[in-house]
């Protein structure tokens, strides 16, 4: 018999999904953060990987003496629920414990699978039974088939050992220790920087990597982003590496003199995961005080595995500041992705602004105003001396708001598309932006052609919601295409 006071527990896992990791984790937990005393016993079949595992827990106030493994538990937990077939899970369970159940079914079915037997133990002994689907959850916040730090959280906080949110804090402490020895994830990239690059497939060289309008200083100069996401999503818009053209948010039905406009919202969604996911799309309007000023819900879609389409949402809004020349004003747009339960699944968060523009007569109207259009040629590296190109953003900022405080009203970029961190620092001083692809002052044909066009059409893709672009440029030279 265990010492009285003892609370034993035991835990039925596949081999190598963490179970038995996790339970020593737990062991460590609860030993070292308080005065309890612990022990534990892992027994598993001849093939540990895929195999059977079972892990014994005891701990309590008083000194443990009990070498033999658990026969008697307070609490059970079932981490695959074939066993419920396959083992007498509950037995030797005591008068009103504990057990929790990982089942992929839903709460009424998991009851409807289970034996007269088990039923009849679980009213008997009064047991106080918990579903989870833990598998469903890892594969929401990208961890796979990894259920382990889901269940043992569901343990500390069904059996109150310790204090929960104590818990909580010392499983992040110990998968630090777990993991975090292995270093820092890292994404080893190789890059060739020799102007005389090739496009692979085809042996072509890129035209706009030309000495006269580009820096080369090696490596990656301009910021990259790692973008982790659960199974569904906002896409990102990389067109030609993913295929895929993120959130567009965009003004129409403009008002100029009352300061009206409808606000319209396409998010590109997929859904990578193994089942059908059911949604709408959220979308709150902040602006620049950051007051919420407009809240719009899109339509309920649902989503087949590996399906992807674009869903919307619409609203008209009034108090609108218009972005200008020298009046950089921006809103903060949230698209949210709720599920059918109402859970939050996916943000994601964009800096844009609104205005009217017109092309017509030889004129450029903005916010029904005629602009004369004059400025700068600027070089895209747009790099200072001794700093060079990758510099901070509040330089951008300084750099682009000197042709505003000059009297330009636009920045001609030479060539070659600017990196986000100056599109979106016109954006902020209010300087209108003609934007490039890529291209050397020469017409060109075949392969070469083809590639600005490419270019192009990605370039617009990424950059469109930024407001301060109202003119793409396809080449300073005649083109024959």
């Amino acid at each position: 018999m265990a010492t009285e006071g003892t609370f034993e527990a035991k835990f039925y896992g596949l081999g190598a999904d963490g179970t038995v990791g996790a339970n020593k984790n737990s062991i460590k937990i609860i030993g070292e953060n308080t005065n309890k005393y612990c022990q534990a016993y892992f027994s598993y079949d001849s093939k540990k990987s895929g195999g059977f595992t079972c892990s014994h827990l005891r701990f309590g106030d008083n000194v443990i003496r009990s070498p033999y493994l658990v026969t008697t538990p307070d609490f059970v937990a079932c981490h695959v629920f074939n066993y419920m077939n396959m083992y007498e899970v509950l037995k030797g369970i005591k008068q009103n414990g504990t057990f929790l159940l990982n089942s992929m079914f839903s709460a009424e079915e998991t009851v409807e699978r289970l034996s007269a037997k088990v039923k009849k133990e679980l009213a008997e002994k009064n047991i106080s039974f918990y579903i989870i689907n833990a598998t469903k959850i890892a594969e929401e916040i990208g961890l796979g088939n990894r259920t382990n730090t889901i269940l043992q959280s569901a343990f500390f906080k069904i059996a109150e050992v310790i204090p929960y949110e104590l818990a909580v804090k010392a499983m992040k402490k110990a998968i630090d220790k777990s993991y975090g020895k292995k270093g820092e994830n890292v994404l080893a990239v190789r890059v060739d920087n020799s102007w005389t690059y090739r496009e692979r497939a085809t042996n072509s060289r890129y035209q706009w990597n030309n000495k006269n309008f580009n820096a080369n200083y090696g490596g990656i100069p301009k910021n990259v982003w790692l973008h982790v996401t659960g199974t569904v999503y906002q896409t990102l818009p990389l067109y030609s590496n993913l295929g895929t053209t993120g959130t567009y948010i965009y003004g129409s039905d403009f008002d100029i003199p009352a300061h009206k406009m409808q606000l319209n919202v396409e998010a590109e969604v997929k859904n990578d995961g193994k089942a059908p996911r059911t949604f709408n799309l959220h979308t709150e309007l902040i602006d620049a005080d950051g007051k919420t000023v407009a809240y719009m819900d899109g339509n309920s879609v649902t989503l087949k595995p590996g399906e992807k389409t674009i869903v919307t949402a619409d609203g008209m809004l009034s108090n609108v500041h218009f972005w200008s020349w020298g009046y950089g004003y921006l809103y903060t747009v949230k698209t949210f992705l709720v599920d059918n339960t109402g859970k939050e699944i996916d943000e994601v968060v964009t800096r844009t602004g609104f205005r009217k523009t017109k092309f017509a007569e030889g004129k450029v109207w903005l916010n029904d105003r005629v602009i004369m259009m004059h400025g700068y040629a600027q070089r895209t590296s747009n790099e200072w001396p001794y700093v060079g190109m990758s510099v901070p953003a509040w330089l951008s900022d300084y750099s682009n708001n000197l042709q505003v405080e000059s009297g330009g009203n636009l920045v001609r970029w030479m060539h070659v598309t600017p990196w986000k961190q100056d599109i979106e620092s016109c954006d902020r001083v209010g300087l209108i932006q003609a934007m490039p692809a890529g291209d050397a002052e020469k017409d060109v044909e075949g392969r070469r052609w083809e590639q600005r066009a490419l270019l192009m059409r990605d370039a617009i893709i990424y950059n469109r919601n930024n407001p301060s672009i109202l003119f793409y440029e396809g080449g300073n030279e005649s083109i024959a295409e």
